[in-house]
Order: C-alpha cells, then sequence, then structure tokens
C-alpha cells in the first residue's frame, strides 16, 4: 500500500499472507514531514480492508515499543504474545 501527495511518495507499507487467513503488516513507513497527519491510519486501514476483501481473518503486526500507541490505540490491535529470536548469533 502506498500514499502520495502529488507524484510524492509520503507512506507505504507492505502486506504478506500465507494465502489462507493471516495476514501480517510489515513496514508502515510516513515521511517525518507528513507524520501524524493521518497518513499511517490510512494505509493501514487499507491494508486491513484490502486483506478483508481478501478473505483473511486475522492481521498481524510486529512494531517496537515507541510506536506502540499508534498500533493499540489508533489502528486498534490487540496486544498478544510473540516471539522474537535474533537469528546472526544463533549458534
Amino acid at each position: 500500500m502506498t500514499a502520495r501527495l502529488g507524484s510524492k511518495l509520503v507512506g507505504f507499507c507492505n502486506v504478506i499472507s500465507d494465502g489462507l487467513t493471516h495476514a501480517w503488516l510489515q513496514d508502515v513507513m510516513v515521511d517525518p514531514t507528513r507524520q501524524r497527519s493521518g497518513v499511517g491510519k490510512a494505509v493501514v486501514d487499507l491494508a486491513i480492508d484490502e486483506a478483508r476483501e481478501a478473505g483473511h481473518e486475522w492481521m498481524h503486526a510486529d512494531f517496537d515499543d515507541d510506536v506502540a500507541d499508534f498500533y493499540y490505540r489508533t489502528c486498534r490491535f490487540t496486544r498478544t504474545n510473540g516471539g522474537l529470536r535474533y537469528l546472526p548469533e544463533d549458534v
């Protein structure tokens, strides 16, 4: 999904899926000069609408603590447990 202001790219995200019921929201990015203007929410909402239309039942998102408020309050994601494994040092 992309957001443009004229010809300028001001936001985007990627969505991947298992082809069945789960979709994953990745790399939500908004131009720093456009943050807190609704661009991020619009991109996420479009991603959710497209995933729903494709028949997906769940949208997953991983994110850092500094943007948690955006996902929980603005985009209405629910807190869940998850795991993270750093692979380069996994010997």
